[in-house]
């Protein structure tokens, strides 16, 4: 419960800052950073690409990932992507 608070709430913030936020994503969301004058959204690279791979083949979700999101320059909003050390 105490999760949703916390998503709910970095929800409000990315929206009162117009970031962009990719829907049905919401499980791979961290946080949000700030870049320069900007908040963007933050995402667990890895479960990013696990979800895609729901609908595809994992090899082409990790190539719609790389042509979609990594090197899309879609605005200063765009989100950024964290790949977490399992191992830490």
């Amino acid at each position: 419960m105490e999760n949703d608070f916390f998503k709910r709430k970095t929800l409000e913030v990315l929206m009162d800052s117009e970031s962009i936020i990719v829907l049905g994503f919401e499980d791979a969301l961290l946080g949000y950073s700030e870049i320069g004058d900007s908040i963007v959204a933050a995402y667990d690279q890895d479960m990013f690409i696990d979800i895609l791979a729901e609908d595809m083949p994992f090899a082409d979700a990790v190539e719609i990932f790389h042509l979609n999101f990594l090197t899309n320059n879609l605005s200063q909003k765009k989100p950024i992507f964290v790949r977490l050390d399992k191992n830490i």
